[in-house]
């Protein structure tokens, strides 16, 4: 059976139509959030670097950093997405154990996090909250079947979801990325997933399926870089509450640097992020890769 995207109606923020046409995505960029990952060759997490080693770059020209938190409990907005997809059906117990596990190690008390699950269509289970064991109880309820439109999930999640609430908004994503049934497109999903700043962790199952198809890494790979995320794909479905850990050791290691673009044109271009470290000696910097500058409204529509 087709299912729909359910909302409480007082939960609405904007209405979308996928498909049909492009969210109506409105971001007044007058501050960057940039969640800033290093580590050493080795992959262990770099915490104690002082803001004056960090340079930020916007197309090319030096940015000023306004704001700066090292590594810290700051609040995180968090959607937990499962895929519940036919093609999954075999692994879906696991990723549930490993899922319900992992809610309870990442959600502090100023933490907020929603869960939705999606197959042809994309269902909200519970709204924000910073109740671990709320969240547990849906995923216990989890069953597998359909088809899979995992781009137009992201899309309305990320719009409908994340437009709103605190600096930190993060995706995370398990599935095997073999998407049959979006009719949005890939440009389209890291378009607002880049407008809200949101980072994209992505938990590939493709590994220990049956078939082992290889299709939807690419898909999941790129998703997770472009929006400075990471993507897994672990051997065994054992391995799945490995992944979700390290998933969090990162969201505890970050920086969160903030600055206000010199270029204030509202052209709705693309703009470029680089994020270099003086005296780096090696180390490796991980961070979304650029935002979309608000679209001027046009004078005299209608």
């Amino acid at each position: 059976m087709l299912r729909r995207f359910i909302w409480p109606a007082a939960l609405f923020f904007t209405i979308i139509a996928i498909g049909a046409q492009q969210p109506d995505i409105r971001v007044e960029v007058e501050r960057v959030n940039l969640l800033v990952t290093v580590t050493d060759k080795n992959g262990r997490f770099i915490t104690n670097i002082e803001q004056d080693r960090f340079q930020v770059f916007e197309d090319g020209k030096t940015q000023t950093i306004t704001n700066f938190d090292n590594p810290t409990d700051l609040p995180i907005q968090l959607a937990l997405m499962l895929d519940t997809s036919g093609s999954v059906r075999t692994q879906l117990d696991f990723e549930k154990e490993a899922a319900r596990r992992f809610i309870y190690s990442v959600l502090l008390p100023q933490d907020q996090a929603l869960l939705a699950n999606f197959d042809r269509g994309v269902s909200l289970l519970h709204d924000y909250t910073n109740r671990p064991a709320d969240i547990a109880r849906e995923i216990d309820h989890l069953a597998a079947g359909g088809g899979t439109a995992l781009l137009d999930a992201i899309q309305r999640i990320t719009v409908e979801k994340m437009s709103f609430g605190i600096d930190r908004k993060v995706i995370v994503l398990v599935s095997d990325g073999l998407d049959r049934d979006s009719q949005s497109t890939k440009k389209d999903a890291l378009r607002v997933l880049q407008a809200q700043g949101v980072t994209l962790y992505c938990i590939g199952t493709n590994r220990f399926s049956a078939d082992q198809k290889k299709e939807g890494w690419s898909l999941l790979e790129e998703l997770a870089e472009k929006t400075g995320g990471l993507s897994l794909f672990p051997y065994a479905v054992e391995r799945l509450e490995e992944s979700f850990e390290q998933i969090n050791q990162e969201l505890r290691s970050q920086y969160l640097i903030a600055y206000s673009p010199t270029k204030i044109e509202r052209d709705g271009s693309f703009r470029k992020i680089r994020v270099k470290l003086r005296k780096g000696g090696g180390l490796r910097i991980r961070h979304r890769q650029g935002y979309y500058a608000p679209q001027a409204e046009a004078e005299g529509g209608g």
